[in-house]
């Protein structure tokens, strides 16, 4: 007969063991995340068993940054922040609902018909370091043609150009058509780019919720709380100051749209005392 000792473990991410490993149902608590996440082996795979963000620790342990839409036009406002909303292009912006479960209201960013026509979402480059600890979460909706097209979300020291590189010291999701991406595709630089493996399939005006975590010397990344994918060539230095970008761009002469939902930066450690 099964111990609960042998299917409730904790321990960090690097020491969980494989999900084919344990008997399915197991559950595992990691211990060396930035919030409380539990997991449940089902045979094959690990899944998130509680609800992500559920078990974010108090106000003094983490710092938070909130960017949101207004709710009566098609921009944004940010709690512990700011944020810009830059090259919007010849289409601009406009407000919308998507009524698919979950539904969600976002605002849409349509470019010029030209190539490098930026839309998107920029904050000031001072946020946070990966010193920090910090964690991001984006609520995105996909561009709405996966041809000739590039689209980054994550951590920037600067904004990141229509190029399939970012900018050096980067962490950041990216959808590229030029460079053969299929879903969304994990990638660090500190000088050089490390290209990690596409998560998933992107399917065309869809919404995603990307998650980019820091940990010492990992830097792990998710799509809709699926497993993570973690990171630990190339990773950016501890001490460049970071901000966060959605941006977009056609790379022919075809405008493209994106859309944003919702953002969250947490970062920071415990005040001793709390």
């Amino acid at each position: 007969m099964a111990l609960l000792s042998d299917v409730i473990l904790r321990g960090t991410r690097a020491s969980q063991p494989a999900a084919t490993a344990v008997a399915s149902g197991t559950l595992y608590f990691v211990t060396d995340t930035n919030e409380l996440v539990l997991e449940r082996s089902n045979g094959t795979s690990w899944e998130t068993y509680s609800p992500a963000g559920s078990g974010d620790f108090p106000f003094f342990e983490r710092a938070t940054i909130l960017v949101q839409r207004i709710t009566t036009t098609a921009g944004f406002e940010a709690v512990g922040g700011a944020v810009t909303m830059s090259g919007t292009g010849a289409g601009g912006t406009a407000l919308a609902y998507d009524a698919a479960a979950p539904a969600q209201a976002y605002s849409t960013f349509t470019s010029a018909a030209s190539a490098g026509s930026q839309i998107g979402l920029t904050s000031p480059f001072s946020w946070v370091t990966r010193d920090m600890t910090p964690q991001i979460d984006v609520i995105v909706r996909s561009p709405d043609n996966l041809t000739t097209v590039r689209m980054w979300v994550g951590f920037f020291p600067s904004t990141p150009t229509n190029a399939d590189d970012p900018p050096n010291h980067s962490a950041g999701f990216r959808f590229s058509s030029v460079a053969g991406d299929t879903g969304w595709r994990p990638i660090t630089r500190d000088t050089a780019t490390n290209t990690g493996t596409n998560i998933g399939t992107v399917v065309a005006s869809t919404l995603y919720w990307l998650r980019i975590r820091c940990v010492s010397g990992t830097i792990y990344f998710s799509v809709n709380g699926g497993t993570e994918q973690a990171v630990t060539a190339n990773l950016p230095t501890g001490t460049t100051f970071w901000g966060m970008c959605v941006t977009g761009y056609p790379t022919a002469s075809s405008a493209r749209t994106i859309g944003v939902c919702r953002a969250r930066v947490i970062y920071g450690t415990a005040i001793p005392g709390y």
